[in-house]
């Protein structure tokens, strides 16, 4: 027997050729390529706890009320910024991959509260109608007057020297009023600037939270020192 001729394919046609040709053509590039990741979630940052507890107010002290740092939207976002002063002072720059977990007025009310309460039950804004109106009278040893603290936050970044070296900077304003009853403010008892730097232990983002939580205990240490004053004051 005569074995049958191999029979060829049918030849494509030309409009088949040139779909296949633009077919292997698209697909060539993704070859060898992994499919897009999802972008790396940034690092949250909390301030570290005290290295002490504050401890609660004496009976019968006064209340204090404090309210909502005022400042700038920059400093109300949960952004961690830093300036490069060997670059350009002026600029403020936020870290791309770390961010706060709450915005710094929040966390720098928040630490400064807990301080203070070791002196004074502290109030929140929409707690002052809450001072009892037997406090503005009181003839005790203990100053009772209920008092007020409005913060004014100016500057909260972690500040370059060099690429190697970052200080914490915190600037602002502190204002002291006395409070009526029923939670008005009454006069303004004194007005002082404050800024606290302190160095960060390591040129980055976790460095600089460090750093920020020792300088709002320099603020609060400030703050006690100048509400004790106001006490002595009034007796």
């Amino acid at each position: 027997m005569h074995a049958k001729p191999l029979t060829s394919a049918p030849p494509l046609s030309r409009r088949a050729a040139t779909r296949a040709i633009t077919v292997s053509t698209l697909l060539a590039p993704l070859v060898g390529c992994s499919l897009p990741t999802a972008p790396e979630a940034p690092t949250l940052y909390t301030l570290p706890p005290p290295a002490a507890d504050a401890g609660t107010a004496p009976p019968g002290a006064a209340p204090l009320l404090l309210g909502d740092v005022l400042a700038a939207s920059v400093w109300q976002s949960t952004a961690l910024h830093y300036r490069r002063l060997h670059v350009d002072a002026a600029q403020l720059l936020p870290y791309a991959q770390s961010r706060w977990a709450q915005p710094p007025t929040v966390a720098l009310r928040d630490r400064v509260a807990a301080r203070l309460s070791a002196l004074r039950p502290v109030l929140r804004a929409g707690d002052s109608s809450m001072v009892p109106p037997t406090a503005l009278g009181s003839t005790s040893a203990r100053p009772t007057r209920p008092l007020a603290l409005r913060l004014e936050l100016h500057e909260f970044a972690q500040h370059f020297q060099t690429p190697q070296q970052s200080q914490a900077v915190l600037a602002g304003v502190a204002t002291w009023f006395s409070l009526n009853p029923g939670g008005g403010f009454g006069p303004v008892l004194a007005q002082t600037p404050w800024r606290h730097q302190q160095a960060a232990p390591s040129a980055d983002a976790s460095g600089g939270v460090v750093a920020f939580a020792q300088a709002i205990d320099q603020l609060a240490s400030t703050l006690v020192q100048q509400l004790q004053a106001l006490d002595a004051a009034a007796r």
